[in-house]
């Protein structure tokens, strides 16, 4: 990408960078005539099909929209979450990162309602709290880019994040709606033509 010089190294990030538009340098043109039709083309992604073909120019092949076959949830329901692959990549990233790092963060952890006790490795829903926020500045910082960034974005992941503690069973339940990011696939610019700069 010319935009992002970091885009064109691999890691954690590429999840959410956009397979639209994607050159595949080493595939062959596509001969004139031979293929899809742009009606052709909706028609598949509907159905969960992505498409590869030429570039306006015709000077390389490129990705088309990267969809799943996904449509409906599980109770039935038209659903579009998860209709881009792009999504589906993004939000699997994010789900292992969070997974490997609260592994990491809280195995051998006692778990308490009280306060922590210096030099123990002990967590209370404050410090789970606080780690999850953490993680997701991570998240969303140049390293990753795969949550929103900003205060507004830090701020509703807070209010949609709730930690549950049971002693009794010793178990953390946690739910968390993640303001992902997502790929620009369309600008609609509208213009008016104007004959003066005056009033």
């Amino acid at each position: 990408s010319t935009n992002g010089a970091r885009d064109s190294f691999g890691g954690p990030a590429i999840s959410s960078l956009p397979y639209f538009n994607t050159p595949f340098q080493y595939l062959d043109l596509v001969d004139r005539g031979v293929g899809f039709t742009n009606t052709e083309i909706e028609a598949l992604a509907t159905s969960g099909i992505g498409v590869l073909g030429n570039n306006k120019t015709g000077t390389s092949i490129i990705a088309g929209e990267i969809v799943t076959t996904r449509k409906t949830d599980s109770a039935g329901n038209a659903e579009t979450t998860f209709h881009y692959l792009n999504a589906v990549d993004t939000s699997v990233a994010i789900r292992e990162f969070y997974f490997n790092n609260l592994r990491a963060r809280f195995a051998q952890c006692r778990l308490t309602q009280g306060d922590l006790i210096p030099n123990r490795n002990m967590a209370n829903q404050a410090v789970i709290e606080s780690y999850l926020d953490n993680l997701y500045n991570q998240l969303s910082g140049e390293d990753y880019v795969l949550t929103q960034a900003g205060a507004t974005a830090q701020k509703y992941f807070k209010a949609n994040r709730t930690v549950t503690l049971d002693l009794e069973e010793g178990s953390v339940t946690i739910t968390m709606q993640m303001p992902i990011v997502t790929q620009l696939r369309t600008i609609v610019a509208t213009m008016q033509i104007s004959f003066s700069t005056e009033g």
